[in-house]
């Protein structure tokens, strides 16, 4: 028979809105399966033991001596057997209340590991991590964790002002707020926006620049007044005239602090009392940077690797 020119559209916008819902299913089943697959990492962490309590424990208003790693080994594999498993392999370091130790080494020496036991994030399996000559496990966690203020590579910034960023972490009022601002420096790009302090910052804080979310970091840490300053990365991902302006904001905040720092761009801890280089998870060399470079070591060679890769960034 003839089939009429309407009839025809009709059946193919039909057979096109029939296949719209089965295409959209299709969509939906992939979300799905996405949605799984992060609900079973959610359910996996809320069934995670709670191995501290924030409560309890001896007390530990300051810190009177130092931090001590006491041939710690450890491993995120819950039952490590051969020495591979370990990110850490019978470390002993020690920092004196008051000395600016740096940390460096390859990816993956254990640098970031070690910070996170001095927060007791993690327990050893073996050995022990030491707040004045006492076990972490013993103090109080909530005193302990108030030791420190961390600045790391990623900054994350939050919703609201300016001052509401530097001060809600400290719990202090906005005249606390704007001194550790202006002691970092931030006054000096704070002064020329409209709103000034009022700012508002955008979720991560993207309508600022890598330098200026750093000193928003380092004034909030400052505004805490840490017992010790723990610095992860913190100026790996600024050029080289940022790195002077983070640079003269660190030289405040370090002022009569212990601190640790974890770099890759070397340059950035060549003053530190004490340089301990990592390798497979173990301590290799430790000394000053001169001393280090006299040596000849592990440490001279990624001094000149650094410098290299600083040259041929500039050409």
């Amino acid at each position: 028979g003839v089939v009429q020119a309407g009839v025809l559209v009709a059946f193919v916008q039909y057979i096109r809105r029939f296949f719209v819902p089965i295409r959209d299913l299709s969509t939906k089943y992939t979300v799905l399966q996405s949605a799984f697959a992060a609900s079973e990492r959610v359910f996996a962490l809320r069934d995670e033991p709670i191995f501290a309590s924030l409560e309890g424990g001896r007390p530990l208003p300051r810190l009177q001596q130092g931090l001590r790693l006491d041939r710690v080994w450890f491993s995120y594999r819950a039952a490590a057997s051969k020495d591979e498993d370990y990110i850490l392999r019978d470390i002993s370091l020690e920092v004196r209340r008051g000395e600016h130790v740096a940390l460096v080494g390859a990816t993956g020496s254990g640098k970031s590991t070690i910070l996170k036991l001095l927060g007791r994030f993690v327990d050893v399996q073996r050995g022990a991590v030491l707040v004045d000559q006492v076990n972490v496990s013993e103090h109080n966690l909530s005193d302990l964790r108030r030791l420190f203020a961390v600045v790391l590579q990623d900054v994350h910034l939050f919703s609201g002002t300016l001052l509401q960023n530097v001060a809600f972490a400290a719990r202090v009022g906005d005249a606390a707020a704007k001194k550790a601002l202006r002691d970092v420096g931030a006054d000096g790009f704070i002064e020329r926006l409209p709103q000034k302090y009022d700012t508002q910052v955008f979720e991560q804080g993207v309508n600022f620049s890598a330098g200026e979310r750093q000193l928003l970091a380092l004034a909030r840490a400052l505004a805490l007044d840490p017992q010790v300053l723990i610095l992860d990365e913190a100026t790996s991902n600024i050029d080289s005239e940022t790195e002077a302006r983070i640079q003269s904001a660190l030289n405040v905040l370090l002022t009569d602090r212990t601190a640790l720092v974890v770099a890759h761009r070397l340059s950035t801890i060549q003053k530190m009392d004490r340089i301990v280089v990592l390798e497979h998870g173990r301590v290799r060399e430790s000394g000053s940077h001169a001393a280090l470079m006299r040596q000849g070591g592990l440490y001279a060679d990624l001094v000149s690797h650094d410098r290299q890769s600083a040259a041929t960034s500039r050409t």
